[in-house]
């Protein structure tokens, strides 16, 4: 690579250099229009110059230097005198260059440069913004936007021939033949899940939705534990974080503990442990210190906090997997939009996040009450059924529901909890939409009191 000293002289004559190769090397014309903006340009007149030529470049006109002063002159766009010295001066720069090497490296100079300007300028902003400290959040996120749009506007090299990502998807699918029983994402712990899903896809938005107290949460812990453990092997340091918006860290350990120790969750939390009980949940955590689980238990989160600290979080640690508990409850950070917006927003973001981060983000989400307004037997939860839907639907490549099982069911309990004699009842696991595979559904046993889900095979445990 040409190293080219990044001072605004040089930066200037570099502009030169790619209006000269618009005009003397035709070859180049489509690369440089595909990558640059008018507004890339620092030089007012190159910016003019720019915007003539990728005007006759469209009308398929010739591009050559009469003409270009002709336009000058005719559309308005500089008086007449000052039109001629635009000229000789850019018809020198073209005469003492001749031929432009280095396009590329050239084009990336003035797009960093023009992005470097564009955050100086936000910076100034930023500086003299005149801030409420009481709700920052609406400000901080319209922020965060922005540099985003700048910096993902660098377009920064050129699209990928075909042969390059079907050799990449070769080497997927030799490394992958060796190995029926491999998946190729993380592991939901359950064999049957994972035939339809391969695992929770990198870059996919996974959403798990359930009315209240039905299991959503502890199937979503069940979902961490079996992933943290699956690492343990080969990866020991990939880790899951778990976003919680409605328990706190303690809340959540004492849960993970039931869990694996296969206790009664309830005579943990009124401390009627027995000396038996309370050894082995101590195995168990001290198992649990092994995993590599990250909680963030902050209630009032914003989609901009849990990003910056995702961020964060993945430049030390090799995340493989993130759940949020529960998408609904994430903040708004705008109070111009109405929740529905609000929501299909952090939805669509959340997704953005998956897919340039490469992890699965699995979102917990609230289902609507209209579903308790149907008939028993019209109550599987349908894509409709999402509370404050918005986008949801649309952006999730996953969308799974759990339910009961009706007959273990008391119809006449509004919320659906389990009879009091039952602590085991069958879940449906629901797989409504999937974008890259098969919809279906799968049974599981869920023991209420662990807490713990495991696979229905032949109607017993497994």
């Amino acid at each position: 690579m040409v190293h080219i000293e990044d001072n605004s002289l040089k930066n200037l004559d570099i502009e030169c250099d790619i209006i000269a190769a618009l005009i003397n090397q035709n070859e180049y014309q489509p690369l440089i229009l595909s990558r640059l903006r008018t507004d890339n340009f620092i030089v007012e007149n190159n910016r003019i110059i720019f915007r003539i030529i990728s005007d006759l470049i469209a009308q398929e006109s010739p591009v050559e230097i009469h003409t270009i002063k002709n336009k000058l002159t005719s559309a308005n766009y500089v008086e007449a005198s000052e039109a001629e010295v635009v000229i000789l001066h850019l018809l020198n720069n073209i005469l003492t260059r001749g031929f432009v090497d280095n396009i590329n490296h050239k084009i990336d100079i003035i797009i960093n440069q023009s992005a470097k300007n564009k955050l100086d300028n936000l910076s100034k902003k930023i500086i003299n913004a005149n801030i409420d400290l009481n709700n920052p959040n609406e400000e901080f996120d319209s922020w965060s936007t922005e540099i985003d749009t700048i910096i993902n506007s660098r377009n920064i090299g050129s699209i990928d021939l075909i042969k390059i990502p079907v050799e990449e998807y070769q080497n997927i699918l030799l490394n992958s033949s060796f190995s029926h029983d491999q998946i190729t994402g993380v592991t939901s712990g359950f064999e049957q899940i994972d035939e339809f899903t391969n695992g929770f896809q990198i870059g996919d938005l996974i959403i798990l939705a359930a009315r209240p107290s039905i299991g959503k949460t502890a199937l979503a812990i069940n979902f961490i534990l079996n992933a943290a453990e699956s690492f343990l092997p080969n990866s020991p340091n990939d880790a899951v974080v778990f976003f919680s918006l409605e328990m706190s860290k303690q809340q959540i350990i004492q849960r993970m503990a039931a869990n694996m120790a296969q206790i009664d969750g309830n005579k943990i939390r009124n401390s009627q442990l027995d000396k038996k009980d309370k050894a082995l949940i101590s195995v168990q955590l001290d198992k649990l210190k092994k995993y590599q689980i990250f909680i963030e238990d902050k209630p009032n989160m914003t989609i901009l906090d849990i990003e910056s600290r995702l961020r964060q979080l993945i430049q030390t640690n090799p995340v493989r997997l993130v759940v949020i508990d529960y998408l609904q409850l994430i903040e708004s950070t705008s109070q111009s939009y109405n929740r529905v917006q609000e929501v299909g927003k952090i939805s669509r973001r959340l997704k953005i996040m998956a897919r340039e981060l490469g992890i699965p983000i699995i979102a917990i989400a609230q289902l609507s009450r209209k579903i308790e307004d149907r008939k028993v037997e019209d109550r599987r939860p349908m894509l409709s059924d999402l509370r404050e839907s918005g986008s949801i639907e649309q952006d999730a490549d996953l969308v799974t529901f759990i339910d009961y099982d009706r007959n273990q069911v008391d119809n006449k309990n509004s919320n659906l909890t389990v009879t009091k004699n039952s602590d085991r009842v069958i879940v449906t696991f629901y797989i409504e939409k999937h974008r890259n595979g098969m919809t279906g559904q799968v049974k599981l046993w869920f023991n209420k009191p662990h807490g713990k889900f495991l696979s229905f095979v032949g109607k017993k445990y497994e």
